[in-house]
């Protein structure tokens, strides 16, 4: 505060001191309760759905599509299950998996898929962003029907020390994962939110901000993690 101090109007602070209720208490009404958290140790992608698998048909076809999932998911009228990630095929028997890669998807349906990508890219994509992904193998496709983390590592988690002694961090995964060594306990950073344990068979527990070890207020911005 300045010297002189300072002024304010009682409309305003009084407003004011309202809207840090206000926030206060939707801070509070946050569902902060651990997803499932998987860990894995190989390329996947997290294929989720809003609850248990819906399907509705598609329009022309002897197809459904799940309906509660953004990845293409559909089962033909043998209950048969395929799944595309725009480059790969999978198939199942059940819609939360196991999923396998196929070579031999129904002809039909990857040229219904390569219509509706081609149209949707002629009416959105810009000029120049017609190259191809690059194909990299199929990643292992992971399934769920409720909140669910999905933490990927290259191999082993490769756990490397940060400055200082206290603090290990795995270098092999884009997700921050971090072991406070005088504790043993392990954090992981997951769509904003802080979550410990002290394995990763859990249980996992939300951390708030005031209650991360002090230690972790020293790490470098420009660190590996």
């Amino acid at each position: 505060f300045p010297e002189q101090g300072l002024a304010i109007s009682l409309e305003r602070l009084s407003a004011s001191l309202e809207t840090a209720e206000i926030s206060r208490k939707s801070l509070e009404a946050l569902n902060n309760e651990p997803p499932v958290i998987r860990f894995v140790e190989e390329k996947a992608v997290l294929l989720l759905y809003d609850g248990e698998p819906r399907f509705g048909a598609v329009e022309g076809s002897t197809y459904e599509r799940a309906l509660n999932t953004p990845f293409v998911v559909v089962r033909d009228n043998r209950k048969q299950l395929f799944l595309s990630d725009g480059i790969h095929w999978y198939t199942a028997q059940d819609p939360l998996g196991p999923w396998e890669p196929t070579l031999t998807p129904p002809s039909e349906l990857v040229a219904m898929l390569k219509e509706a990508r081609k149209t949707s890219e002629t009416s959105s994509a810009p000029e120049g962003t017609d190259k191809a992904p690059e194909d990299n193998g199929p990643p292992t496709v992971v399934s769920a029907s409720q909140p669910t983390e999905l933490v990927v590592t290259a191999g082993k988690p490769n756990w490397m020390a940060l400055e200082g002694g206290e603090i290990l961090y795995v270098e092999s995964t884009e997700t921050p994962w971090l072991r406070y060594l005088p504790t043993g306990n392990m954090y992981l950073l997951l769509s904003g939110r802080w979550y410990r344990s002290k394995s990763t068979q859990g249980p996992w527990r939300f951390v708030p901000s005031t209650e991360l070890p002090i230690a972790f207020a020293s790490i470098p911005p420009a660190s590996a993690i």
